[in-house]
């Protein structure tokens, strides 16, 4: 089965050579046919997403605080293998070494010396949760270093039907105000992005920029972009201060209300998920870790 570039972002967090080596396994171990395989892995994904995001969530937060390093109660190096141990068959413990190797073959991406990305990290987790039967192999045997993180989506327009978008973004500049949005809620641990809700996803403007104030992200679109995707805020955008006599009043004033346009147009691009029990996957509870 061919995939088609336009669902790679259904598969967020995880690159898209871990999607298919997931599906590869499963037709090989279960006997599916590739659309029977497909359908089976998008279907947990969609539950394991949100699964990974809520057991990492509280620690990726406490790291991005300045957590200690190496602890088990702040994402790390040693939360990252224990939580593949706690998932791995017989709970037996993932070998140090297994680091470089993953690294060597550029499937372990770091996000400073001794730190592994989070996204990254996310797409482990779930991939080891997707192979749970076998110790080895849940991983695809390599992975080409300018392959993206993941995919989103992305719309420039109202009017322009959604495109993918590799993360990161591609160097060349998209339009500011373009809009982009993924499931995939952990993006959020990101601070260019805003998280929808506990968990729908995370959504953006392609264009930010930092205040003079403490050098926060705002969002830096014009307000006629705003108007193009949301007609609604125009009594607002009437109040805007002089950006000439009050220019920081100005952008924190567009910032509130282009973070307001991205939460209406997360309604219709972050749809609410489906709840799926747990009981309905053969995915144990998460280890605790406190």
């Amino acid at each position: 089965m061919t995939i088609q570039a336009s669902m790679y972002p259904r598969f967020a967090p995880l690159p898209v050579p871990f999607a298919q080596h997931v599906v590869q396994v499963q037709q090989r171990d279960k006997g599916l046919s590739s659309s029977e395989a497909w359908d089976r892995f998008e279907e947990r994904l969609v539950y394991l997403r949100r699964v990974a995001y809520f057991y990492m969530n509280p620690f990726v937060r406490v790291y991005l605080a300045g957590g200690v390093k190496g602890s088990l109660s702040s994402f790390s190096t040693a939360w990252f293998l224990k939580a593949l141990e706690k998932n791995s068959p017989e709970k037996k413990p993932v070998p140090a070494v297994n680091l470089s190797y993953w690294q060597r073959r550029g499937l372990l991406r770091y996000r400073e010396h001794g730190v592994p990305s989070p996204g990254n990290a996310a797409a482990f987790y779930i991939a080891r949760i997707l192979v749970v039967e076998q110790r080895k192999g849940f991983l695809p045997s390599s992975m080409e270093p300018d392959e993206p993180d993941w995919w989103c989506w992305q719309q420039s327009h109202p009017h322009c039907s959604p495109t993918p978008s590799p993360v990161p973004l591609p160097e060349e500049d998209l339009p500011r105000a373009t809009v982009l949005w993924t499931p995939w809620a952990g993006a959020s641990w990101d601070p260019l992005w805003l998280l929808i809700g506990r968990d729908r996803g995370a959504i953006r403007f392609a264009g930010t920029s930092r205040s003079p104030l403490n050098g926060a992200i705002r969002w830096n679109v014009e307000p006629e972009d705003l108007l193009r995707w949301e007609p609604a805020c125009a009594s607002l955008l009437k109040k805007l201060p002089d950006g000439r006599t009050q220019p920081i009043e100005r952008q924190e004033m567009l910032h509130s209300i282009s973070t307001t346009v991205l939460q209406q147009l997360a309604h219709t691009r972050l749809p609410f998920p489906d709840i799926l029990p747990l009981k309905s996957t053969s995915i144990s509870k998460p280890p605790q870790m406190y």
